[in-house]
C-alpha cells in the first residue's frame, strides 16, 4: 500500500498550496488534520477535518484531505462521498480530481486490494521477477503445496485425497504450512475443514465449489484466525472470512465485533434468505454475497456510517454506489435509483430471476462482473454519462441479445480491469461475448444486435435509426406460436414486430420479457390483449391499440421503461387493472373518441405523464387511475359521471382539476391542495 500512501500525500500537498483561498474559518482544525495525517493517524486526522468541515462547510480541502484518509483506511465509500462533495463545491479543484482518479472511475479498486493484499502471505506480496527458476512442490497422501520462495514454508495449493472431514497438516515434508491458496478443494465432496496453528494466510476462494462445507475448525493456537459456530475470522474477530457454504440456516447476523467482510465471504451460501449487517462494520468487498441462490434480503443496522439498504439491497450510506442486489430476489425488472452514479463489482451477478435492470442516467460507471451470470436479462441500455464499463460486466448472460448505447466509452475503458500489481486500471477483455467491442468502437452510439448471445463468435449489428418495418409474417410463421386464433407465445427476435393478422387474442404474457422488440404493429383483426401481454419489453417505445380492441387484461403494458407514447383508438369495454401502469418515460397518451373507461390504476405512477385530454365519450376513471402519476392540470368532460377512490392521489405537481358539478368523486380522489374549477 505505500504506493497509495505517497499517492495520497500529493494530494495533500496540493491541498496545503489552496487552503488560502477559504479563510480562517476551520483552519487551526484542518492543519491538526495535515499533522494527523502525516503521521499517518488517520483517526485524528479525520477528526480534525470534520471539525475544519462543521466550521466551514464549503471547505472543500477539508473534504478531500478526510476522503484521502479514508482511503487510506480502506473505507471507499465515505472517500468517494467526500471526494463528491468537494467537487460539487470546486469542480475544478485538482486535489479533489486527483484523488478522484486514484479512487477509480469506481469505488472497487481498494476493496480489490484488500481482498489481496490483507490475504496474501508476506513471501508473496510483490510479483515474481520476470525470469525465475521453476516452481518447486512437495506433497504428502492427501495435499499438493507450493514451496514459497524464502524456501522455509509452503502454502497448500491441492487436494488429493477423500475424507469428506479434513485435517490441514501443520507441516509438508518438514516444513511448516502458512498459507491455502487457490482452489484446492474444488470438486471435493469436503463437509469440514480443520486449519492447524501454522497457517497465517486464507487465501480468498479457497473453499469456492464446496457446497457441502459446513464447518470450518481452527487450532487454538492459531495467532491469525479463529473460527465461531463453523465460521472462519481473523482472530480477534474484526473480519469475517468465510462462512461456509452448505450451512444450514436461512438468516445470520454478522457479530457485532466485525468491521470487514472479505470478498469471498458467503458465496455460495445456498441456503441463507438474509443476513444482518450490524452497525460496525465499515468495509464489505465486492463480491461477499456472489452466487447466494436464495439470498433476498441484506439488512443494515441504522446506525452503521458506511452502508444502508433498502428492500434488502445493500448500498453505501448515500446510496450513490449500488454494492449488492441480493440474487434470489424473485422481481423479473429492477429500476436502479437516480441517486447512484456507480454500480460495484458483481453487484447483480447470478441474479437468475432479473429479466430487465433500468440503469439512470446518473451513473457513471459499470463495474467488473456486475451483470455476469444474469441469464435472464434480454437488453440492456448504457446511459450517457457511463465512462466505463469493466471487464466481464455481462458475460454469461445468454438471453441478452440488444444493447444500447447512449454515450462514448473510450477503448481503454471499454472492458477495464484494476491491476493491484501497478496499482492502476488497464485496458482487458471486452465486457460481451463475441465483436461487440469492436463494432461499438467503430459505429458508436446506437443499439446494437445478436441472436447468438453466447460465445466468442458471437456477432453483433448496429441498428439503423431509421431501421424499415419488415414484411407483414405468414400466418405460419413460426415465431409466432398459436393455440387456434390466439397468440400464445412470440419466440422470434426481431426487433420490430408485425404480428400476424389471422391473431384475434394475444394471450397472456405472449411477449413476455422480450427486451429486443422496439415496436409492434397490432393489426385490426385483434380484439383482446392479455394480462402482461408485454410484460418487461423494456425495448418497446411506441404502441398503438387499434380500434378492434375491446378488452385489455390487467397489467398488459406495465412497467415498460422506454415506453413514452401510447396511442388508443379503441372502445375498450374490459379495461384491466394497471394497463400502463409504471411506464415512468410515458409523455403522449391519445385516447381517441370511443374509449368509455379509464380503468383502475391505468397510468398509477406514470411519472412523466404531465397531461393528458379524455375523450367526451369517456363516461368513468377508475381507483388510483392516474395516482402518483406527473400531471400537472387536466380537464374531465361532464360526460365522466363517477371519479374512483384515490384517483389523483399523490399527485404532487397536480394545481388544477376542471370538472362537472354532477361528477361523482370517490372518497380521497383528489389532493386537498388541489384546485376544482367547475366547469358548470
Amino acid at each position: 500500500m505505500k504506493k497509495n500512501f505517497v499517492f495520497i500525500m500529493l494530494v495533500v500537498s496540493l491541498v496545503f498550496g489552496v487552503v488560502g483561498v477559504y479563510g480562517q474559518a476551520g483552519k487551526a482544525a484542518f492543519d491538526r488534520g495535515e499533522a494527523a495525517f502525516k503521521q499517518k493517524n488517520w483517526d485524528k486526522a479525520i477528526a480534525e477535518y470534520t471539525e475544519a468541515i462543521r466550521l466551514n462547510p464549503n471547505y472543500t480541502d477539508a473534504y478531500t484531505s478526510r476522503g484521502a484518509a479514508y482511503l487510506e483506511k480502506g473505507s471507499i465509500d465515505l472517500a468517494r462521498s467526500d471526494v463528491n462533495s468537494a467537487l460539487k463545491i470546486d469542480p475544478n479543484n485538482k486535489a479533489a480530481k486527483d484523488l478522484n482518479s486514484k479512487i477509480g472511475i469506481d469505488s472497487s479498486q481498494v476493496a480489490f486490494l484488500n481482498s489481496i493484499f490483507d490475504n496474501f502471505s508476506p513471501q508473496e506480496s510483490t510479483p515474481a521477477p520476470a525470469t525465475q527458476t521453476a516452481q518447486k512442490y512437495v506433497s504428502d497422501s492427501d495435499f499438493k503445496a507450493a514451496v514459497l520462495s524464502d524456501g522455509k514454508s509452503v502454502r497448500i495449493t491441492e487436494y488429493t485425497g477423500s475424507k469428506q472431514a479434513v485435517v490441514i497438516p501443520s507441516s509438508i515434508q518438514g516444513l511448516p504450512v502458512t498459507a491455502i491458496s487457490g482452489s484446492p478443494f474444488q470438486g471435493k465432496n469436503i463437509t469440514s475443514v480443520t486449519i492447524p496453528s501454522s497457517v497465517t494466510s486464507v487465501y480468498s476462494g479457497v473453499f469456492s465449489g464446496c457446497a457441502s462445507l459446513t464447518s470450518i475448525n481452527v487450532d487454538g493456537n492459531n495467532k491469525s484466525y479463529t473460527a465461531e459456530n463453523g465460521i472462519l475470522y481473523n482472530k480477534n474477530k474484526t473480519t469475517l472470512c468465510i462462512y461456509p457454504a452448505g450451512k444450514t440456516g436461512s438468516s445470520f447476523t454478522v457479530p457485532n465485533s466485525v468491521t470487514t467482510i472479505t470478498s469471498s465471504a458467503f458465496n455460495d451460501c445456498k441456503n441463507l434468505a438474509s443476513i444482518t449487517i450490524p452497525a460496525g462494520v465499515t468495509m464489505i468487498s465486492y463480491g461477499a454475497f456472489s452466487g447466494c441462490a436464495g439470498l433476498t434480503a441484506i439488512n443494515v443496522a441504522a446506525g452503521n456510517s458506511e452502508y444502508t439498504s433498502e428492500n434488502g439491497i445493500l448500498y453505501s450510506k448515500d446510496k450513490t454506489i449500488l454494492h449488492t442486489y441480493p440474487g434470489g430476489k424473485t422481481a423479473v425488472s429492477f429500476s436502479i435509483p437516480a441517486t447512484v452514479d456507480g454500480i460495484g463489482e458483481m453487484a447483480f451477478s447470478f441474479c437468475a430471476n432479473l429479466t430487465s435492470v433500468t440503469i439512470p442516467d446518473s451513473v457513471i460507471n459499470i463495474s467488473e462482473g456486475v451483470f455476469e451470470g444474469c441469464a435472464r436479462l434480454a437488453s440492456i441500455t448504457i446511459p450517457a454519462r457511463v465512462l466505463g464499463i469493466g471487464e466481464g460486466a455481462f458475460l454469461r448472460c445468454p438471453s441478452l441479445v440488444s444493447v444500447t448505447f447512449q454515450g462514448s466509452i473510450d477503448k481503454e475503458n471499454f472492458g477495464y480491469y484494476y491491476d493491484p500489481w501497478d496499482d492502476e486500471f488497464d485496458e482487458g477483455d471486452s465486457p460481451f461475448y463475441g465483436d461487440l467491442k469492436e463494432k461499438y468502437l467503430a459505429g458508436g452510439r446506437g443499439t446494437y444486435t445478436t441472436t447468438a448471445p453466447v460465445g466468442n463468435n458471437s456477432k453483433w449489428t448496429k441498428q439503423s435509426a431509421t431501421t424499415q418495418q419488415p414484411a407483414a409474417p405468414p400466418a405460419n410463421n413460426p415465431d409466432f406460436e398459436m393455440k387456434g386464433t390466439t397468440l400464445v407465445k412470440y419466440n422470434g427476435n426481431a426487433t420490430n414486430v408485425i404480428i400476424p393478422t389471422n391473431v384475434i387474442s394475444i394471450g397472456k404474457e405472449a411477449f413476455y420479457g422480450r427486451g429486443l422488440i422496439k415496436s409492434v404493429i397490432i393489426p385490426s383483426s385483434v380484439t383482446s390483449i392479455g394480462e402482461r401481454a408485454f410484460g418487461s419489453c423494456q425495448g418497446l417505445t411506441s404502441i398503438t391499440i387499434p380500434s378492434s380492441v375491446t378488452s385489455i387484461d390487467g397489467w398488459a403494458f406495465s412497467g415498460l421503461m422506454s415506453l413514452t407514447s401510447v396511442t388508443i383508438q379503441a372502445n375498450i369495454a374490459n379495461f384491466g387493472k394497471g394497463v400502463f401502469s409504471g411506464c415512468h418515460k410515458l409523455t403522449n397518451v391519445t385516447l381517441q373518441s370511443g374509449v368509455t373507461k379509464i380503468g383502475d390504476r391505468a397510468f398509477e405512477s406514470c411519472k412523466s405523464l404531465t397531461s393528458i385530454t379524455i375523450p367526451s365519450s369517456v363516461t368513468s376513471i377508475g381507483v388510483q387511475s392516474f395516482g402518483d402519476s406527473g400531471l400537472t392540470s387536466i380537464t374531465i368532460p361532464s360526460s365522466v359521471t363517477s371519479i374512483g377512490d384515490y384517483a389523483f392521489y399523490s399527485c404532487n405537481n397536480l394545481t388544477t382539476i376542471t370538472l362537472s358539478r354532477k361528477t361523482t368523486i370517490g372518497n380521497n380522489a383528489i389532493p386537498s391542495s388541489v384546485k376544482i374549477i367547475y366547469s358548470d
